[in-house]
């Protein structure tokens, strides 16, 4: 009795943090488009109505950026939805609360002033870093950490569009990467209190104003499975612009603090012949949805904001993709329906049904986030009848993006954050790249053989801690891994749960990717995060089964901070 009213206590005191969590997140996302629209309308106030005023707003906006960013780097992990991630899988969830305001500031600065640029990327990582700070505050477990700051990222997309399912399927699938129902049902809570909050504050604000569209046959669907795998393309080109943005600006041999400045000014040269690239767009995609865009002005509009947002993006500016890839997708759709109508007159849907699907497909393309994408859409639409069709482009907009490229919107700038550090206005070869596995991996683990039974395994897990146990053969061969997730899945999937007659075998994963000891931990570490895991099994060498060790992601950071301390001492 008693362990169950101290259950019900801490269950009920979990939820009470998701709600503060939702509504802290609503209240500071209020604030950053307030701070947003305040530097708008400065920058319009200020400047005169003429050409030069756009790149020298756009400019301005970056060097500021610039300074104030480079004046509080030591306060900073990466920007944006990565860092977040990063945060989650490699930093137990710790995220410092200056973040939030840091955030705040140079992302109003960026995009108040014009800049290729969305707002969702900071209000992210503003609510993640709010229900981080929260967690700590109140000295609750790693575990505890990442679901509030789940929730916070949660709260700030929900707040941001308006959308709570959305919200929660961004913090599901793209930051924590897994489901279970505690983690879930917190997350609603969060979510759904972010979104009455704001729409308290400041009203039911529907985001874009659409009408009724309707697919006027079913082989019409055949039509918006092309546009997926159209997307795909730029999905994946938009992505790869980035990461070759960045690259450009950090060969470049300049001040950190002068290149969002340049890129800000390349930025608004392109504003001049196209200013609706600037900020958001969301007026622009508005237009475009209800069919009052012409096709070259669309078609130009794609090229410009890959382009506009890679260089606002690649050059240090701060805000988020997201929005900019909802703009291209939105674009890219209306000139793929224009397409429609001529070749097939009077049996296809109009511009604007094309440009709801673009906008979808492009987004779960990049981010490899079709629900997401789907709900988002859905939410801001709120147009029921082309839920499917979106549903399938996106879905075949991201099987085809993985096909294009492994590593999504998000993925490659971590894998590049890791791999490729950058101090200063010179590259900084990371640390980790010269310690192999072989040097920090300890060869104490725990494992259990194929026929131990699934009882067997969870007690032992509960036995040591651990997330996941090894499973290897009587010859020491490694056969796969079982941790509690697996165990969680086989109990929905079997109505009979009997773990005593389970064998490992029966529920284990053999799609396990693995290390060997002459890796480098930098080499570890972008796998860890590509996998979404904090361990991974190190066999004896490429060729061999062997099990030889389990390499958990604190050995890397221990690693990792002893270096540094080396390196600073030379």
């Amino acid at each position: 009795m008693r362990r169950s009213l101290h259950n019900y206590n801490a269950l009920a005191a979990e939820c009470l943090y998701a709600l503060t969590v939702g509504f802290i997140t609503a209240l500071a996302a209020i604030c950053f488009n307030f701070m947003i629209n305040s530097v708008h309308r400065f920058s319009v106030w200020a400047l005169p109505e003429t050409w030069w005023a756009i790149p020298l707003s756009i400019s301005v906006g970056g060097l500021l950026t610039g300074l104030f960013l480079w004046w509080r780097s030591k306060d900073l992990n990466p920007g944006g939805v990565s860092g977040v991630i990063t945060s989650v899988f490699a930093q137990h969830g710790l995220i410092h609360g200056r973040v939030a305001l840091i955030r705040m500031i140079s992302a109003a600065l960026t995009i108040g002033s014009g800049g290729s640029a969305g707002r969702e990327g900071p209000i992210v990582q503003i609510g993640a870093s709010l229900g981080s700070k929260f967690a700590q505050l109140l000295k609750l477990s790693e575990h505890n950490t990442i679901i509030l700051l789940a929730c916070g990222v949660a709260a700030g997309i929900s707040s941001a569009f308006n959308a709570p399912i959305a919200g929660i399927f961004f913090a599901l699938e793209i930051i924590l990467a897994r489901f279970t129902y505690h983690s879930f049902g917190l997350i609603v809570l969060s979510s759904v209190t972010s979104c009455v909050a704001t729409r308290l504050l400041v009203g039911d604000l529907a985001e874009f104003s659409v009408p009724i569209y309707v697919l006027q046959s079913s082989w019409e669907l055949i039509l918006c499975l092309g546009l997926g795998m159209l997307s795909a393309l730029v999905g994946v080109t938009f992505t790869r612009s980035l990461a070759t943005s960045e690259e450009i600006f950090g060969n470049i041999k300049c001040p950190v603090w002068l290149k969002p400045a340049v890129g800000g000014l390349l930025c608004g040269i392109i504003a001049i012949f196209y200013p609706q690239i600037m900020a958001g767009g969301y007026d622009v995609m508005n237009e475009a949805i209800n069919g009052h865009l012409a096709f070259t002005l669309m078609l130009a509009l794609v090229i410009a904001k890959i382009i506009g947002t890679a260089l606002i993006l690649g050059s240090g500016g701060a805000g988020g993709d997201l929005a900019p890839s909802l703009f291209i997708g939105c674009m890219l759709g209306g000139v793929y329906g224009y397409a429609a109508n001529a070749m097939f007159p009077g049996s296809t849907a109009a511009t604007g049904a094309y440009a709801l699907i673009g906008m979808a497909t492009v987004f779960a393309a990049a981010a490899r986030a079709p629900l997401t994408a789907v709900f988002m859409i859905f939410e801001t639409t709120a147009n029921y009848y082309m839920l499917m069709p979106i549903l399938a482009a996106s879905v075949v907009a991201t099987l085809f993006a993985s096909v294009l490229d492994k590593e999504s919107l998000y993925t490659l700038k971590l894998s590049r954050s890791v791999l490729d550090m950058q101090q200063g206005s010179g590259a900084l070869i990371s640390p980790l790249e010269k310690i192999t596995v072989a040097e920090v991996m300890s060869s104490d683990f725990t494992f259990v053989s194929p026929e131990t039974s699934v009882h067997e395994a969870i007690a032992k897990l509960k036995e040591t801690g651990y997330a996941l146990l090894a499973v290897i053969d009587k010859k020491g061969n490694f056969c796969g891994q079982i941790d509690r997730r697996d165990i969680i899945y086989w109990r929905m999937r079997r109505s009979g749960n009997n773990t005593k007659s389970t064998s490992v075998k029966e529920i284990m994963r053999t799609d396990v990717e693995f290390l060997t000891p002459d890796d480098s931990l930098a080499a570890a570490v972008h796998l860890m995060c590509r996998c979404r895991c904090g361990c991974l099994p190190v066999l004896e060498s490429s060729r061999s089964r062997k099990l030889v060790a389990m390499l958990d992601r604190n050995e890397i950071f221990q690693a990792f901070v002893q270096k540094r301390g080396e390196q600073a001492l030379e």
